[in-house]
């Protein structure tokens, strides 16, 4: 049996709740796919927490092995909900899409999506207590020397807030 939290917060009960208050759908979808892999992420540092610690103690061992099989249960769980997630959308609906507006999206202000501080700030691509992307103001992208990425408008909407390419364009149009 499916603990509560996953029976009522299915992606159909959201699509539902969207189209009665008007919502686009596809921001539904997307803040479900952001939400399902900031868990993920979230699943997956807590495994190899519990997968370095060791212990004298044979019942503490037993403990964390319960605990540790419980999370890895919750992760293929999460990793399902996320490849069902991918087939219901069509990520690929880039066709309709000229070369003009795809140019134009990557031009957008990436200041307009990011807070940047004295030309800094906490970085969306991995767990960040002190600002390490900055901002490169020439090229118009962020860059994150910690893990070695780059980032252009388009690349932040898709990463940070898990949209297609598509719907990432068309919302920096």
């Amino acid at each position: 049996m499916q603990p509560l939290y996953y029976r009522t917060n299915s992606l159909h009960r959201h699509l539902e709740i969207a189209d009665d208050m008007g919502i686009d759908k596809s921001f539904v979808i997307n803040a479900r796919r952001r939400m399902l892999t900031l868990d993920l992420f979230a699943i997956e540092d807590e495994i190899r927490k519990l997968q370095i610690r060791s212990s004298d103690n044979p019942a503490t061992a037993v403990f964390r092995k319960v605990v540790l099989d419980k999370k890895i249960e919750r992760r293929a769980h999460i990793r399902k909900q996320l490849d069902t997630l991918k087939q219901t959308v069509s990520m690929t609906d880039d066709s309709q899409l000229s070369e003009d507006q795809i140019e134009q999206a990557r031009q957008y202000p990436i200041e307009k999506l990011i807070d940047f501080n004295r030309g800094k700030a906490i970085a969306f691509c991995h767990d960040d207590k002190n600002p390490s992307l900055y901002h490169a103001r020439r090229t118009n992208r962020a860059n994150c020397p910690v893990c070695d990425r780059s980032f252009n408008p388009v690349d932040v909407l898709m990463i940070r807030d898990g949209m297609s390419f598509a719907s990432a364009v068309r919302n920096l149009l």
